[in-house]
């Protein structure tokens, strides 16, 4: 999954990045209803960026979906969707054992942060991160609590930080 994200000019907020995101998955077309209303000097323009899910990039693409995704899009993506999935079985109404893909703490999914933070600084994204702490509901591995949740993305921030020191060090 991949995100189009179009950074608005705030000279008010200089740090912060205005995004529309605009999710797919299965089919980049739907995304042409917003992306082809813009010029051709628009979509060239470093104000049109990617903001990849490596979450969605791994469970929807397979095991290298994350690498070829990141291929793909290298120098457009401008932001970084950090959140991690794993597949847990479960039995359908058929008896028939089928996988779901539920959320996971980032070090524990289908996705490797190590080689995906790697890639990321071959093609020279310096750019933000956002965690998706989705750690409630039927989605997620466990179903926490407000203030396990908080813990739990304080964990994911702390294995992110010692990833990037890891790949600094490099």
């Amino acid at each position: 999954m991949a995100n189009l994200t179009i950074r608005v000019p705030n000279a008010d907020l200089p740090d912060v990045l205005d995004a529309l995101e605009q999710q797919w998955s299965k089919e980049a077309s739907r995304i042409n209803p917003l992306y082809s209303d813009l010029t051709p000097a628009e979509r060239a323009s470093a104000c049109i960026g990617a903001y990849p899910d490596l979450c969605h990039m791994g469970l929807e693409g397979g095991r290298s979906g994350w690498k070829q995704g990141l291929d793909l899009l290298g120098d457009r993506i401008n932001m970084l969707g950090v959140k991690n999935a794993g597949l847990y079985p479960e039995t359908d109404a058929e008896g028939k054992t089928r996988w779901q893909g539920k959320l996971v703490p980032v070090w524990e999914g289908l996705t490797p942060f190590p080689q995906a933070f790697s890639y990321l600084k071959q093609v020279g994204f310096d750019g933000p991160c956002s965690f998706h702490s989705e750690y409630q509901g039927s989605f997620s591995f466990k179903d926490m609590t407000t203030q396990e949740l908080i813990e739990q993305t304080r964990e994911d921030l702390k294995y992110v930080r010692q990833v990037l020191a890891d790949l600094a060090a490099c």
